[in-house]
């Protein structure tokens, strides 16, 4: 299984499906590009751990 498109790059939706839930991506994805960034693996990675941390504060409250 080869996560590499076109010229080489490395699809960064792939590569997170495998440790995240779909809407989790989609979500980061979405709020990223609002702030018209480039969306790479690094970025949504980031969202992804922001929306978690956010999740758990609002549970545990």
């Amino acid at each position: 299984m080869s996560f590499e498109r076109g010229e080489g790059r490395v699809d960064p939706i792939k590569i997170l499906l495998l440790k995240y839930p779909r809407l989790l991506i989609i979500k980061a994805a979405f709020e990223i590009f609002s702030q018209h960034k480039k969306i790479d693996l690094f970025e949504l990675e980031i969202n992804i751990k922001r929306e978690f941390e956010r999740s758990n504060c609002q549970k545990r409250a």
